[in-house]
């Protein structure tokens, strides 16, 4: 689990012409180029114009904490459109496979955090209607599900649905966070985004 194993992964992929395409609105090349980048550094990873900022915070932590897991997910969901993360299995809709990647979102970005939300929705894809709003966004329990199924075993869901103040909730998480050492997943939601400011972070505090 380094970033050396990761990069060759993709080095790989990327030099390997009869790698079969899921995606044919993405070339290997910026996919192999942008995961590259976000194994470097995983603060690239970016849901931009999307509403799909509760997938990129699992994705982000994946890509910290596991970069083999990242790439090797990103390259079976190009290659085959389905991967598995623990025991999270993700697979991507035919739709948003056959959508374009909208514009100023990174291709590794796509397909990683629309191939997370694509999973838990039963109905609507991200890539289709509403313009990818309403079926983009993620209620926190949904969020939490996936950091489990990933494989992390100490999470905290401090969230509310009604609104709040950011640093006021960033405050209360670092407190319990000094009883954890681990994984702490913290956020808010405003009345019109319902993943809107959600954020994970990896700590780690002395037990005693």
């Amino acid at each position: 689990m380094s970033k050396e194993t990761a990069t060759t992964l993709v080095n790989q992929f990327v030099l390997n012409p009869s790698t079969p395409s899921q995606w044919p609105k993405i070339e290997r090349i910026d996919l192999g180029t942008g995961l590259l980048a976000r194994i470097e550094d995983p603060n690239r990873i970016d849901q931009a114009g999307t509403p799909l900022c509760g997938p990129s915070a699992m994705v982000r932590s994946l890509a910290i904490s596991n970069p083999d897991a990242y790439a090797q997910a990103a390259i079976d969901l190009y290659s085959k459109g389905s991967s598995r993360i623990g025991t999270l299995d993700v697979k991507a809709g035919n739709e948003l496979k056959r959508a374009p990647v909208p514009s100023n979102t990174n291709p590794a970005d796509w397909l990683m955090l629309g191939s997370v939300r694509d999973t838990s929705n039963w109905f609507l894809s991200p890539a289709g209607w509403f313009q990818n709003n309403f079926a983009g966004v993620t209620l926190p329990m949904t969020i939490e599900k996936w950091f489990r199924s990933a494989g992390y075993t100490k999470v905290i869901n401090d969230t509310s649905l009604l609104g709040g103040d950011i640093p006021s909730v960033k405050s209360m998480c670092a407190k319990r966070a000094r009883l954890f050492r681990g994984w702490i997943l913290c956020g808010h939601a405003d009345r019109h985004e319902s993943s809107k400011g959600f954020e994970s972070k990896r700590r780690d505090f002395p037990l005693s």
